[in-house]
């Protein structure tokens, strides 16, 4: 049952990343909150998996498993972070179709990026993750050039030898 219940979450899921993706920065609050209660769903299901919470897994598998139920679980896992993934780039296309530059709207594009790095990194997409919080740090020092704002550099600092180390 459970490994069924999986493969088909990470189905859904799946097509719910491609929604997000698809969804226009000027969508109505309707469209926005079906995909949000749709992803929750999935997710509170999830949370009742005998084998584990597939988000909280710290990783996403990079191949798939022989063994159905590491294969299963690796599919959700997977579909979760990346429909994470296209959730958070949604937002951050929605926050910078805004006409405001200021401060504020550049510090959610910091927080968003650097959700993103997370999500890359669970991905194991280490560059991806390094342009994010590059392109964040950016972000931060030029509202806050002094100090980069509340910019975790030392996230930065890790990616850059985890990128550096892979070349």
């Amino acid at each position: 049952l459970w490994v069924n219940l999986l493969k088909h979450s990470a189905n859904k899921l799946n097509e719910l990343s491609e929604d997000w993706k698809k969804l226009e920065v000027d969508a109505c609050k309707v469209e926005i909150d079906q995909l949000q209660s749709d992803e929750e769903s999935f997710r509170e299901l999830l949370k009742r998996c005998p084998w584990g919470d597939p988000s909280t897994t710290a990783f996403a598998p990079q191949r798939v498993s022989r063994d159905v139920v590491v294969s299963s679980h690796g599919l959700a896992t997977r579909a979760i972070v990346e429909c994470e993934l296209s959730r958070a780039f949604w937002e951050l296309r929605r926050v910078t179709a805004s006409d405001d530059s200021n401060a504020e709207e550049q510090g959610k594009q910091v927080r968003i990026l650097s959700k993103a790095a997370i999500h890359h990194l669970r991905l194991l997409e280490i560059e991806k993750a390094h342009a994010c919080l590059t392109r964040a740090y950016s972000l931060s020092c030029s509202w806050s050039p002094l100090d980069g704002g509340n910019f975790d550099v030392g996230f930065l600092e890790y990616t850059t030898k985890l990128v550096a180390a892979k070349s």
